[in-house]
């Protein structure tokens, strides 16, 4: 007899997850919505820590094992084992709020056009504590374009695709292991108009800590290259003013990896390198000019007065830049 197929199969693609992974399952296993799977892909750990969740004895958690290849393709893998309707990504570090998957669900129930649902997200350190950075929110729905200027999406761990439309995007590139979640995302929101919508909640809580790949901004401006010229040749490819503005904002992204690391002069330039490709759109976005400003602070001032001016900063620059997208 034949297993009815869950509504969502959450995809985990696991390596050496360490002390985060069981606070990630387990909070997935805290959701108010029971009715889905656990796709684990285990990508060759070696720290036992896939181990420790047998003793759960759940039977939502599909383990699949694989020598390591990568997280993409961990996560490919999991997209082809994957039995239900909708797919919600996850990262080992992160965590969600109890209510996500329900509210995701009745997003599609109430969106027929939809393909792509986000939420909101609040970044926390490794103890789970709150960073206080400020996070753009995004209501309504966004565009490829859009979503390639600002990637608002911000984490896989908001994400939730209709099966379909993954399968037609063609998963994950493996290629570009550490923007594998925008190619991905605008490969769907490049189907047909409309087709991504904001769930106007914080259900993600996106953990930072060292260890991440996403923090490696020399490597990931690499792949962003190689990204936004091959945007560039394809069919409907994003205008040279899309693409210049998108440039321009990941340039400024890669100036605060840059700064956290203490890599000050980088920073600069990679600041400056931003505000050349858009001027007269980078000028007028108060986030460069905050950046800048932090980026002195941490030149000229000591730790505990730096400290004390960034959560100025903010705070200002939570109230400049609001919400974005459509207002409901």
């Amino acid at each position: 007899m034949s297993v009815r197929a869950p509504t969502v199969s959450v995809l985990l693609p696991v390596h050496n997850g360490g002390e985060f992974l069981r606070p990630t399952v387990d909070s997935v296993l805290a959701q108010t919505m029971a009715d889905f799977e656990i796709v684990l892909v285990d990508d060759g750990s070696k720290d036992g820590c896939v181990d420790e969740l047998a003793a759960l004895r759940e039977p939502r958690i599909v383990v699949l094992r694989q020598e390591w290849r990568g997280v993409v393709e961990a996560l490919n893998a999991a997209l082809a084992a994957a039995r239900g309707r909708f797919l919600a990504l996850l990262d080992h570090d992160d965590l969600w709020l109890p209510r996500r998957l329900e509210r995701h669900v009745r997003a599609f129930d109430e969106r027929s056009d939809a393909d792509l649902t986000f939420n909101w997200c609040r970044f926390v350190d490794e103890r789970g504590d709150d960073l206080g950075l400020p996070v753009r929110h995004w209501y309504g729905p966004i565009s490829r374009d859009e979503l390639l200027i600002d990637f608002v999406i911000r984490t896989p761990s908001t994400m939730v695709v209709r099966r379909e439309a993954a399968e037609r995007s063609g998963g994950f590139d493996p290629t570009l292991p550490r923007l594998s979640d925008l190619e991905f995302a605008l490969g769907v929101a490049g189907l047909r108009q409309g087709n991504c919508h904001a769930v106007p909640e914080v259900l993600t809580l996106y953990r930072r800590h060292p260890g991440q790949m996403s923090r490696q901004w020399i490597e990931l401006q690499r792949e962003w290259d190689r990204l936004l010229a091959r945007m560039a040749t394809q069919p409907g490819r994003p205008s040279t003013a899309v693409r210049s503005l998108a440039d321009s904002n990941m340039h400024r992204y890669f100036a605060w990896l840059a700064s956290e690391q203490g890599e000050l002069r980088e920073a600069v330039a990679l600041l400056a390198a931003g505000v050349r490709r858009a001027p007269r759109r980078a000028l007028a976005d108060s986030r460069n000019w905050l950046l800048a400003v932090d980026i002195a602070a941490r030149r000229t001032l000591a730790q505990h007065a730096h400290r004390r001016l960034r959560r100025v900063a903010r705070f200002l620059l939570q109230n400049a830049t609001g919400a974005l997208g459509t207002q409901k």
